[in-house]
């Protein structure tokens, strides 16, 4: 785990999957999350996650 990555989210392990976002290693805070997004919206914090891993991976 790192300080900052894609908090791990179990709902959605299949989208996670398919859109990279565990290229990268989990962490306690991420772009999500400091964008004041919560975990009940679940396709915005994979999508969030997904764009952070392209662009600072």
């Amino acid at each position: 785990m790192s300080l900052v990555g894609p908090r791990p989210g179990l709902l959605t392990i299949r989208a996670r999957e398919v859109k990279g976002v565990f290229a990268a290693r989990p962490g306690i805070t991420g772009l999500a999350q400091i964008s004041g997004f919560d975990m009940s919206m679940a396709e915005l914090l994979v999508g969030t996650n997904s764009k952070m891993v392209k662009t600072y991976l």
